[in-house]
């Protein structure tokens, strides 16, 4: 079972960059909202197509 280690890397490197800068930044940009929906859908779907 090698798909723990790397989800919990990805949720360290990905999600808690991702939700820090969400809430820092209140107002998000188009361009953040379209590259944080693009990082989300590739992160789930690495994580499911593991």
């Amino acid at each position: 079972m090698e798909v723990l280690p790397v989800t919990i890397m990805i949720k360290n490197k990905v999600i808690k960059p991702m939700t820090t800068l969400i809430d820092s930044k209140p107002m998000l940009t188009s361009s953040n909202i379209v590259f944080l929906q693009m990082a989300f859908i590739s992160v789930s779907s690495f994580i499911m197509g593991e």
